[in-house]
């Protein structure tokens, strides 16, 4: 019988609920959610939920109004409904059916029918004769699996032992050098593909050179004045004057070289007279306004007198400039150029799969590079632009090795074989081009050994039987000879020359000299 229903608050969470299941006396309890409840959020409250009761020994129906909180419970294993009643009618529909169940096992059952039987009697034995007659088939049979049995022993024997045959060469060192290999994208003998790449960089830069401007000297016109009544006087270029303040001027640039100044009231020139004059030192401070210059540093007396009716101008000081000079440009060039030379490495490598190796000449073209100001620009900073294009080859490197093979194998002389000892090849890229042009420069070391026929030895080594064998390999122009039989130990060889490998080397403790190291 089911207790009273459980009713969950919105905030409960698990614990509580567990701690409230446990304390119900009813085996059957139905757990109504209210809508947004938060123990109905959370598959994992379920789960636990249904562990707790199970060890409880308890059986919870879940009432939820919310289609997915119901959904959740079913797929937990729950008995889900979406109100109190129909949960209760549930349960009803449950004890119906268990009384139903029980009063089906109590009915007795209804008395048996008689219905015919029928008998089968076991078949007679056949007469011996007609034994007899069965008895070839299962002969040939028999006959078959053994010819089965027979052919699958004699195949084994010629299909499955094989033979190593491992040759020490009387070898001598083998050593080629400055050996070509060309490679164009496309072709043999290397696998090679050309990837141009353009990449982009900017950035700003400090101008360091420095400009210059001398300073000017100031220029303007005096007055001479003579109150002398009877002394006429010359004043020549270079007569120095100085204005309050002591800033040095001199006279410059009258015509002649020199101005004459007449007594006053007298017939012989103008007794008031101007003339030019030059500051004597460059600087603003040659700047004086009008009525500075009044002193005359020669010993004319109280009678002649110095003024300038107007200001002294074009002065200026000395100037230095911050400019763009060609080193700062240059800088700038070489900063972005590894920058993006490092970026076009960087990425051409991101390309490379692998057994591929990329050339380490890259093929740059001429950059764009490109400045804000031209050099002598009065400026403290610049900015610049560089764009690259490159053309990085890759290769595949067991296509290299093999073609210097190859060409070493060519130079091999009459009558003589290099050994299977893998060759030490060293190489380099000497020459790359745009266009996926790359020459390859190496050399090679191996071994060189008398020449062997091999198939007509293997020939002569099939199905004799070892000691046979181990004499026909004593015959050969080598050091020794060794026989070794898989995957089992037979008295003879392998009855089929295929199945005899024959390995042509020097021992194992030699190698070739000199020993480049691989590139």
């Amino acid at each position: 019988m089911a207790a009273n229903p459980i009713y969950v608050e919105t905030e409960e969470e698990i614990p509580e609920i567990i701690e409230r299941v446990r304390r119900t006396a009813a085996d059957e309890i139905p757990l109504v959610l209210p809508s947004r409840s938060r123990f109905g959020q959370s598959r994992f409250n379920f789960q636990l939920l249904r562990q707790y009761a199970a060890r409880l020994g308890k059986e919870v129906s879940i009432v939820s109004p919310d289609p997915a909180v119901q959904q959740m419970a079913a797929e937990n294993g729950f008995r889900a409904f979406p109100r109190i009643d129909e949960a209760a009618a549930g349960e009803r529909r449950e004890v119906q059916a268990g009384a139903a169940a029980a009063l089906a096992t109590a009915t007795p059952p209804a008395p048996a029918v008689s219905t015919p039987r029928l008998v089968v009697k076991a078949p007679p034995r056949l007469p011996s004769k007609v034994a007899t007659q069965v008895a070839p088939g299962r002969f040939l049979l028999y006959m078959g699996a053994g010819l089965m049995l027979v052919a699958g022993l004699v195949g084994g024997l010629l299909y499955v032992p094989s033979a190593q045959v491992t040759l020490t060469a009387n070898a001598t060192p083998f050593n080629v050098d400055n050996m070509k290999v060309d490679a164009t994208a496309g072709q043999p003998p290397v696998r090679l593909r050309a990837v141009s790449i353009t990449r982009q960089a900017s950035g700003g830069f400090t101008a360091t050179g420095v400009k210059t401007i001398p300073g000017t000297v100031a220029t303007g016109w005096v007055t001479y004045t003579n109150n002398c009544p009877d002394l006429s006087l010359t004043i020549y270029d270079g007569f120095r004057l100085r204005a309050i303040g002591g800033i040095q001027f001199a006279q410059k640039g009258a015509p002649g070289g020199s101005v004459v100044v007449g007594p006053k009231g007298g017939d012989r020139g103008p007794w008031s007279v101007s003339a030019p004059i030059i500051a004597t030192s460059p600087g603003a401070s040659g700047n004086v306004g009008a009525g500075s210059i009044v002193q005359i540093e020669s010993n004319y007396g109280q009678c002649v007198t110095v003024t300038n009716p107007g200001p002294t101008t074009g002065g200026q000081d000395e100037q230095k400039q911050t400019i763009l000079q060609t080193s700062d440009v240059e800088t700038a060039r070489s900063a972005l150029d590894a920058q993006i030379r490092k970026t076009i490495q960087d990425d051409l490598l991101k390309q490379v799969s692998t057994g591929e190796k990329l050339s380490d000449q890259i093929v740059f073209q001429p950059p764009d590079f490109n400045t804000d100001h031209k050099v002598g620009d009065v400026a403290t900073a610049f900015s610049a632009t560089m764009s690259l294009t490159a053309e990085g080859d890759i290769y595949v490197a067991d296509d290299v090795v093999k073609a210097f093979g190859d060409l070493l194998q060519k130079k091999v002389p009459q009558g003589q074989q290099l050994t299977d000892n893998k060759p030490n090849i060293d190489y380099q890229v000497t020459n790359a081009s745009s266009g996926g042009h790359v020459q390859f420069t190496g050399k090679a070391s191996a071994f060189l050994a008398p020449k062997i026929d091999f198939d007509q030895l293997r020939g002569q080594l099939a199905a004799k039987t070892l000691p046979v064998a181990q004499s026909e390999l004593t015959k050969m122009p080598i050091r020794s000879a060794d026989i070794h039989e898989s995957p089992f130990k037979l008295p003879f060889m392998p009855l089929t020359a295929s199945r005899i490998h024959i390995t042509y080397e020097v021992e194992p403790s030699v190698s070739p000299s000199p020993s480049p190291k691989s590139s």
